[in-house]
């Protein structure tokens, strides 16, 4: 019995020097130093693992954007090339989509060409384009959607359009000469244009809300009953 009641006291004692000497080594600022240091090390120990993975990921996501990139300029410069080679030749020749691909990323259309007996029949949507300088003539436009383009000092001479949409168009100083528009929509649409001269048909089109400025007396009876 005695020798139980002295390995108990002996632990008590050494728990007691035990809980003393954490009490005096909990004052020293090394080991809170060697503490902080040893929580630092797993930090950037984690740090160091996560790092080349958001790295990988983020060169992944450039190059998949540049890559995007290339293929669009890519596709714009055949769009091009299919324009530009269509010049003269009937028919339609690539230019509906090579047109639609342009306009939908935002490429300005200034000073195109689609003069030479070009058809183009929807769907065609050329909502607010730049086609400034635009030639338009002896085409053919069936259901195309211009509205809210720019068509500003564009040329529609001995051109064909039909059941296509100028809403909110704006035409100044386009020239128009011996051309023919049916059932179009040229509501809202902007004409500072001088019809003098000229020998165009517009048949059942609507311009409700257009502005005009000056137009022949011949012109603004044949518009009147169009409305």
């Amino acid at each position: 019995i005695y020798k139980e009641d002295d390995w108990r006291l002996a632990f008590v004692g050494f728990e007691w020097l035990c809980e003393w000497a954490a009490y005096g080594l909990s004052g020293l600022a090394f080991l809170k130093v060697l503490e902080y240091l040893g929580k630092l090390t797993i930090l950037v120990s984690l740090i160091l693992w996560i790092y080349p993975g958001f790295q990988e990921r983020r060169q992944e996501a450039e190059s998949a954007k540049q890559a995007a990139a290339d293929a669009r300029i890519s596709r714009h410069y055949v769009a091009w090339q299919t324009i530009n080679s269509a010049v003269g030749k009937p028919g339609n020749a690539g230019r509906v989509d090579a047109l639609q691909d342009l306009n939908q990323d935002g490429i300005q259309l200034d000073g195109i060409s689609l003069a030479g007996n070009a058809v183009l029949v929807a769907p065609l949507n050329l909502t607010n384009a730049s086609m400034t300088h635009a030639d338009f003539s002896d085409g053919t436009y069936e259901k195309v959607n211009f509205s809210c383009a720019n068509l500003d000092f564009s040329k529609w001479n001995n051109t064909l359009s039909e059941d296509c949409n100028f809403q909110r168009a704006s035409f100044w100083a386009a020239t128009f000469s011996h051309s023919t528009f049916i059932w179009c929509d040229f509501s809202n649409a902007l004409f500072q244009t001088q019809f003098t001269g000229d020998r165009s048909e517009f048949r059942v089109c609507n311009f409700a809300g257009a502005a005009f400025a000056a137009i022949p007396c011949e012109l603004r009876m044949q518009i009147s009953h169009s409305l």
